[in-house]
């Protein structure tokens, strides 16, 4: 890593924690409001200024998604995700999707709780392959991602300047035009910020600019929830109002990639020195993810945090300000222990035990291959 990248990688981690307090935001409103909201409490909501609120926060909020993959692909571009790399993620993953299996094995016996779901064949097999399962959208799409860089990094290194403009442009006409889902948005994004690792230099920005283009993004952005409530409350031109939601509102659309990249370009043109408190704090992030929002836990937590019942309340906000920090700290907390006091058994198994036999088994198949393959 470079000076400059090293410089810098204090700056994005704390856009790291900054992108997972935005993600518990989003959940927030998701899970704890606009799911579980029934007809009558929906229409309540609609009628109310805080519903036009609820909706531009939880799509605002989205961007914290984007720059998560954005800060990855600034730092893959010059790096590689090796097998070891994979299987410390893993591990992660597999520890918190079985004790979560077993948490709920624990307070819903017999499956008579309905705020935690029915322990079978299917959730069974679900926790034991998280990844293979979808059990964490987000981690499975970002994996698949992780896993095609060593071909896509060599791909793109290989670009010259105009090539690499071309590529992007062509990505983000297809993501913004044709929405062709998580994986598509996530290689659109590592796109993006590998041109910007590559061929940009985010020292002569001007970051007045930069500003301007996030307080734009976000007004915009503003702009298209409440015209969508304004159509929506008078019932009528449905076709509008699916236009806005599919190509205004949603993760894939323009206005929040604008949004997403300006908050990444903020942080790359700040300069807040080395601070390692943060980069630790960082490192957990992905296991504040993986506590928060298990789908073994996800309705009991957010329904436990009353969210619906403060929906219409003078004090949602304070409520949900408490609650996002306090799940942030409360979550970091658990896999900061779970680092020091787990992570070293993982690790050292790994390198003692599953990559030797993966070395070995991979070594074994290969001389049959060769005689089929007639490559001997």
């Amino acid at each position: 890593m470079s000076k400059t990248t090293s410089k810098r990688q204090s700056n994005l981690e704390l856009l790291r924690i900054i992108s997972m307090l935005l993600i518990i935001l989003q959940h927030y409103f998701l899970h704890g409001i606009l799911i579980p909201a029934d007809e009558a409490t929906a229409a309540a909501l609609h009628t109310t200024h805080d519903y036009y609120w609820i909706k531009f926060l939880s799509t605002w909020a989205e961007i914290g998604v984007n720059c998560f993959v954005l800060i990855t692909g600034y730092f893959m571009i010059r790096s590689q995700f090796t097998l070891k790399k994979f299987l410390i993620l893993w591990s992660g993953i597999f520890f918190y999707s079985i004790a979560y299996l077993l948490l709920t094995l624990v307070l819903n016996p017999g499956n008579q709780n309905p705020d935690f779901p029915a322990i079978g064949i299917s959730t069974t097999l679900m926790a034991l392959f998280p990844i293979l399962s979808y059990e964490y959208w987000f981690l499975s799409t970002y994996i698949i991602l992780c896993a095609c860089t060593p071909l896509l990094n060599k791909l793109l290194i290989g670009l010259t300047k105009t090539q690499f403009q071309a590529f992007v442009a062509g990505m983000i006409f297809i993501q913004v035009f044709f929405h062709e889902g998580d994986f598509f948005r996530f290689l659109t994004l590592y796109t993006v910020a590998a041109y910007i690792r590559l061929h940009l230099s985010p020292s002569t920005w001007a970051r007045k600019y930069i500003w301007g283009i996030f307080i734009l993004s976000t007004s915009v952005l503003l702009l298209f929830c409440y015209c969508q409530e304004f159509f929506t409350l008078r019932q009528s031109t449905p076709r509008v109002i699916q236009f806005i939601q599919t190509h205004c509102l949603a993760e894939t659309s323009l206005t929040v990639l604008v949004l997403s990249i300006s908050l990444f370009a903020l942080f790359l043109r700040s300069d807040i020195g080395s601070k390692p408190s943060i980069n630790t704090v960082a490192s957990c992030t992905l296991g504040v993810y993986l506590i928060h929002d298990n789908p073994f836990i996800r309705q009991a937590l957010w329904k436990n945090m009353g969210n619906l019942d403060w929906a219409t309340s003078p004090y949602l906000y304070l409520h949900c300000a408490v609650c996002v920090v306090g799940i942030f700290i409360a979550c970091t907390i658990i896999d900061y222990l779970r680092k020091i006091a787990i992570e070293p058994t993982f690790k050292l198994l790994i390198d003692k035990a599953i990559i030797p036999c993966i070395q070995q088994t991979v070594a074994i198949l290969k001389k049959p291959l060769k005689r089929v393959l007639h490559l001997d």
